[in-house]
């Protein structure tokens, strides 16, 4: 069985050298949510946590929110 290994967000971002206004803008969000988000401060509300699920192609899943692996 092949599972996508899934990633936080700000390993996400690290990884691929986007910064989060660049992320923020590509989502719909300020920089400032982006950073809560990314720190773990805030969880995404569902409509932003399947914007991120998309626009990381499946790499930052809702679980990683949560710390389930």
């Amino acid at each position: 069985m092949c599972t996508m290994r899934s990633m936080m967000l700000s390993t996400y971002l690290k990884e691929r050298g986007i910064s989060q206004v660049a992320f923020g803008k590509l989502i719909g969000e300020p920089q400032q949510f982006v950073q809560r988000y990314a720190s773990g401060l805030t969880i995404p509300r569902k409509g932003i946590m399947l914007k991120i699920v998309k626009a990381t192609k499946g790499k930052v899943k809702p679980n990683d929110f949560y710390g389930v692996s």
